[in-house]
């Protein structure tokens, strides 16, 4: 779900065979499917179309109220909210830890350092950093020496290395 994210609320209700959905701002728009996840995925995409919009930018909520006891629904309600709130909180922490892994390593610490001091392992520490160098970088650099692709380098093609010329090598004493 991107930051733009168009809300779209259906009304559903159970059938014999499984659900049927309906939108609630187009009452035209139905659908139906065995499992409720099938009638979302469904629902999402017949809102996209209705609205013009990409899937990806619908945010369809099932509306359960009317089959559900209160509390339950209410439960229910409690429980989104809950994800949505620790969701944020989860980009918010990451992003507070990348900076701060940015300023200790710009200060000269080492990754192993910078990961004690903020509770993780190297290994993720460098996963965050190396993280941001990726996004900064091209997708794709073509050079007459060499190939950069996300920040890996490519030997050049053509150019034998020790090893190649071993497993050459061997191969001809095998023929």
């Amino acid at each position: 779900m991107t930051a733009a994210s168009t809300p779209v609320v259906a009304s559903v209700h159970p059938e014999t065979d499984g659900w049927v959905g309906q939108l609630e701002a187009h009452p035209r728009v139905i659908r139906s499917a065995r499992s409720l996840s099938q009638l979302h995925e469904r629902l999402k995409e017949a809102a996209s179309t209705q609205l013009g919009r990409p899937v990806d930018d619908i945010n369809l909520q099932l509306n359960m109220e009317a089959l559900l006891p209160p509390d339950t629904y209410k439960a229910l309600i409690t429980a989104r909210k809950a994800r949505n709130d620790a969701e944020r909180a989860r980009a918010e922490a990451t992003a507070a830890t990348r900076k701060a892994l940015e300023e200790l390593v710009s200060v000269g610490l080492s990754h192993q350092d910078a990961g004690m001091l903020v509770g993780l392992t190297q290994q993720r520490v460098s996963q965050l950093l190396v993280r941001d160098v990726h996004e900064q970088l091209p997708p794709v650099v073509d050079g007459p020496k060499a190939t950069v692709i996300r920040g890996t380098r490519e030997r050049p093609q053509g150019r034998k290395t020790r090893t190649d010329k071993t497993t050459q090598d061997k191969r001809a004493e095998r023929e």
